[in-house]
């Protein structure tokens, strides 16, 4: 039997399991390959790289979710790309890329820098901080601390720079090349009918979008993309029946 597998995330959101994206796509993977794991809030003061999520196996700690994937497959534990051929794996790698790097800060403003976003979201990571320990007198500001340094993250980055009406067609132009690509495959899922890596991640980038209580123009545009949404419908229910 193999050691047991723990996962270091953050917390819940509504429906979604983790306010994180890459918290969320680490447990979709577990969960798509079958892996059995315990989940426990991670701290990032202690955390490898200062980052969550990570995860703790066989006397390991091992950061970042492609990270701990790579790990997994490596241990001979589950590989969910190991039927993709290399044009396949190169498509993946290339949508993951643009999932990651680049829907990831519009989905980030949306719940970080407007106001309405902020109103829904704000009270999640005020929970998720206080509940690291921090003493109620100081969780005022350390929150505004929080938001503040990810708003700096995010003009640094260079979507922060840009106004709302760039911002969101951003968005679209994403949600319209993954609903592109899945409109060009056989179904029920990205790469046929066994999930891969590129199924957890857009399942929990689309979920970040359509599940929460935040008024985002993205919402409707995302459920607009039916071959997307059709993929995403599937991989929740592969994820249902796990």
């Amino acid at each position: 039997m193999s050691a047991p597998i723990t996962v270091y995330g953050f917390g819940s959101f509504g429906a979604l399991p983790d306010v994180s994206p890459f918290v969320h796509k680490l447990e979709n993977y577990l969960r798509l390959a079958g892996l059995a794991y315990d989940k426990q809030p991670g701290n990032i003061r202690t955390a490898p790289r200062g980052k969550l999520p990570y995860i703790e196996h066989d006397g390991r700690k091992v950061p970042d979710s492609q990270g701990a994937i790579r790990y997994l497959a490596e241990a001979g534990l589950a590989d969910l790309d190991a039927h993709l051929d290399a044009d396949a794996r190169a498509d993946a790698f290339a949508l993951r890329s643009m999932i990651e790097r680049d829907l990831y800060f519009v989905v980030t403003y949306f719940r970080w820098q407007t106001d309405a976003g902020w109103a829904a979201y704000g009270p999640t990571i005020r929970a998720v901080i206080a509940s690291s320990g921090v003493p109620s007198f100081l969780l005022g500001m350390i929150v505004g601390a929080v938001r503040k340094a990810t708003l700096k993250q995010l003009f640094a980055q260079g979507t922060g720079r840009m106004d709302e009406p760039e911002i969101v067609a951003h968005g679209q132009r994403i949600l319209e090349t993954l609903d592109q690509f899945a409109g060009r495959r056989g179904g029920p899922l990205f790469f046929g009918d066994a999930p891969s890596t590129l199924d957890a991640v857009v399942h929990a980038f689309v979920a970040g979008i359509v599940e929460p209580p935040i008024d985002s123009p993205l919402k409707a545009i995302a459920r607009a993309q039916t071959a997307l949404m059709a993929r995403y419908e599937a991989i929740d229910a592969r994820l249902a029946s796990r």
